[in-house]
């Protein structure tokens, strides 16, 4: 059997209005047309006060009002900040394609020449082989040293999902946040490239960036050409090591201070914590090349 419940009208005498919403009601006894007929027309009996609002109800009703509306402005801010990050890790990601697709690999080098049989003259004294500075001839060296076969390729190796990790010992609480800046992500690449050289698709050698192709070859960077190119114009041309280190290490901060200290610490404002990292210190814009090649060349020889 269904029992049907019947909302109480909530009326005004004075001003001829009724409805069965408590909240309107209790705005309607604000209104200047219901306090200009309280005042022209006499008090009347109203029977037993059935549907009436006391002093108290009319706070509540506002109260409840109020809170509504902040929790709805809080959740509002809420989505559009989330929205906004999310907006922010997808255009990097885009950005990091497209600097990936701008690199072309280069064809397979050429097979060597057959080895030549050795003439061992007792006479002479051996003659020390000297260093080459030919990209080609430290390419197919690098592509024939057996420790380096198993080296991935350098998109594989810094994907998202991939094995790189960093050690964050030194972020434990949320005001550690304010130590992460240029010398920390230094530090930290510093840290890692010397623990993991074997494992690393890049080499430096006579001053020139090497580095893993998808296909499995060691090639040449072309040194970025940016003379007279500022960082604040957006046309500086960044390396391929510069790109790659700092996608990674700012992902992983961010998934360590996210397990740390739960998503919502992006949202705070105290401070502006997540801004001021990744405009200061994350921010690609903000470094030079030789920022992180001085630090890192003599480590990847």
């Amino acid at each position: 059997m269904w029992c049907v419940y019947r909302m109480p009208d909530y009326k005004c005498d004075h001003c001829n209005y009724c409805t069965k919403i408590k909240t309107k009601y209790a705005q309607h006894l604000l209104t200047n047309k219901h306090l200009h007929n309280i005042k022209n027309q006499p008090a009347e009996d109203e029977g037993d006060g059935e549907g009436e609002l006391t002093p108290k109800d009319i706070a509540d009703s506002f109260n409840m009002l109020f809170d509504e509306v902040a929790f709805l402005k809080k959740a509002v801010a809420a989505l559009q900040a989330e929205n906004a990050a999310k907006d922010n890790a997808l255009q990097e990601c885009k950005q990091l394609f497209k600097d990936m697709k701008a690199v072309e690999p280069t064809p397979p080098p050429s097979p060597p020449p057959p080895p030549q049989p050795i003439i061992i003259q007792t006479n002479q004294q051996p003659v020390e082989k000297k260093e080459s500075c030919n990209p080609t001839y430290y390419c197919n060296t690098l592509n024939e040293d057996e420790t380096l076969k198993s080296v991935k390729g350098v998109d594989t190796y810094f994907r998202i999902d991939g094995d790189v990790q960093f050690d964050f010992n030194d972020l434990n609480e949320e005001i550690d946040i304010h130590n992460i800046n240029k010398a920390w992500v230094v530090s930290k690449l510093r840290d890692f490239v010397s623990k993991n050289k074997d494992n690393i698709p890049f080499r430096y050698y006579k001053g020139s960036l090497y580095y893993k192709n998808e296909q499995g070859f060691w090639e040449r960077e072309e040194p970025p050409s940016n003379k007279g190119e500022k960082l604040s114009t957006g046309t500086y041309t960044h390396s391929l090591i510069v790109k790659m280190f700092i996608f990674i290490i700012r992902n992983r901060t961010i998934a360590h201070l996210d397990k740390l200290l739960g998503e919502r610490w992006r949202l705070r404002t105290t401070d502006d914590l997540f801004v001021v990292m990744s405009k200061d210190t994350f921010n690609r814009d903000v470094w030079r090349n030789s920022e992180l090649a001085s630090h890192l060349h003599h480590l990847l020889k």
